[in-house]
């Protein structure tokens, strides 16, 4: 939680348990724009996630640095969706679907 800046430089992710913790600490995070690292931006805001294309460099970096200094809101919104009660009830209801023999998305 001291942390101005959590950077998760991966080269390969789908998706990523350090992001979530990270913004449960309400620490903003740089990320590649992979996998669903695009939809933490899209769902948690360009206040709390930063992408970044082809590699971690210097520039990537200052504009990273820039981009944290400035304000933000205090607290960081969590989606329901990443809240352990509905991961619990989406989890619940696809064993559900499957025990019961059908397939099919929400």
């Amino acid at each position: 939680a001291a942390a101005d800046l959590v950077v998760l430089p991966y080269t390969q992710i789908l998706n990523s348990g350090s992001a979530l913790l990270a913004l449960s600490f309400k620490r903003p995070v740089l990320v590649p724009d992979l996998g669903s690292m695009v939809d933490l931006e899209r769902d948690f805001g360009a206040d709390w996630v930063h992408t970044f294309h082809s590699g971690l460099g210097a520039a990537v970096l200052d504009r990273a640095f820039q981009w944290v200094a400035r304000l933000r809101p205090s607290t960081c919104p969590f989606p329901e969706k990443y809240r352990w009660r509905s991961i619990r009830t989406e989890t619940t209801r696809f064993y559900e679907r499957v025990c019961a023999g059908t397939r099919g998305e929400r």
